[in-house]
């Protein structure tokens, strides 16, 4: 995808995020690669299924973690999600003020890895994983 139909997806596609998102508490804001949503850890699982569900990403990308030692909180976690029908992508980040995180492995069990992943590199624990 070249950089102006993927500004211009990215663009569309934020009414569909608003929409989906609309009684979640969040903050929506645009970087060079695209959309970005930040959200509290209490509402991540609800964040992410109500994309998934309602916003048409019906797939996972990655799940990662960065370090930002020595700053606390520490951790911020990321997950990129990917809409074939739409074509257009969307990163949800989330400062994590501990070092556990509720899974997403039941709305994309591919994200198992990348779970596991997080946990062997960075000690993050996954709730329900």
């Amino acid at each position: 995808m070249s950089d102006a139909n993927a500004t211009a997806a990215s663009t569309d596609s934020a009414p569909r995020f608003v929409a989906a998102l609309e009684a979640l508490p969040h903050c929506l804001s645009q970087s060079p690669d695209g959309p970005v949503i930040e959200v509290d850890v209490a509402h991540l699982h609800a964040v992410l299924a109500a994309l998934r569900n309602r916003a048409g990403f019906e797939m996972c990308s990655f799940v990662t973690c960065i370090d930002h030692y020595p700053a606390e909180p520490r951790f911020a976690l990321h997950h990129q999600l990917l809409s074939l029908a739409h074509n257009d992508r969307v990163r949800v980040r989330c400062v994590l003020p501990g070092e556990s995180a509720p899974t997403c492995t039941d709305l994309w069990p591919g994200a198992n890895y990348m779970e596991r992943e997080c946990f062997d590199m960075f000690g993050v624990r996954f709730e329900g994983h």
